[in-house]
């Protein structure tokens, strides 16, 4: 199976290409390439994306089976400039649902964060019934991301 992951400098992005290749051909998607060069030893091909929207159309993401979608700002940093991350999450999302329906990429999963939920830390169990919390930029973010997943569920598997 070839997986396309996003948000490859991030810890749970590189975490999970690199669990993954055991058994599939991984390309990751980053901004910041040099933070995860050990990461060509284990047989994943790295990509350098400046913006989503007009870069995905390189020849090496056809014949993808599965998009993982983790890009984002950091926490701190999507506290901090709110509009820049709800943006930047809008527009990657957006880009990589209207890629993965032209290319027919089977099943797309999306990384969001249990902290969209109040009082998450003191749940038993979380559910996508849970009330949401979007006062921090960083839960705007996902929950927008989750929003506009929600208006593509008849064209794609997620």
């Amino acid at each position: 199976m070839k997986i396309l992951i996003t948000g490859g400098s991030g810890y749970l992005a590189t975490s999970t290409a690199y669990f993954l290749s055991k058994k599939n051909e991984i390309i990751l998607l980053t901004r910041n390439p040099n933070k995860i060069k050990n990461l060509l030893k284990k047989k994943i091909k790295i990509i350098k994306l400046k913006n989503f929207k007009d870069e995905l159309s390189n020849k090496v993401l056809d014949n993808c089976n599965c998009i993982i979608h983790f890009a984002g700002m950091n926490k701190s940093s999507s506290n901090k400039f709110v509009k820049k991350a709800v943006d930047l999450k809008s527009k990657s999302t957006i880009s990589l649902i209207k890629f993965a329906i032209k290319n027919k990429i089977r099943k797309f999963i999306y990384i969001s964060s249990m902290q969209i939920y109040k009082n998450y830390s003191e749940l038993n169990s979380v559910t996508e019934k849970n009330s949401l919390d979007s006062k921090s930029g960083y839960n705007k973010s996902h929950i927008k991301a989750e929003q506009i997943l929600q208006r593509y569920k008849n064209k794609i598997d997620f």
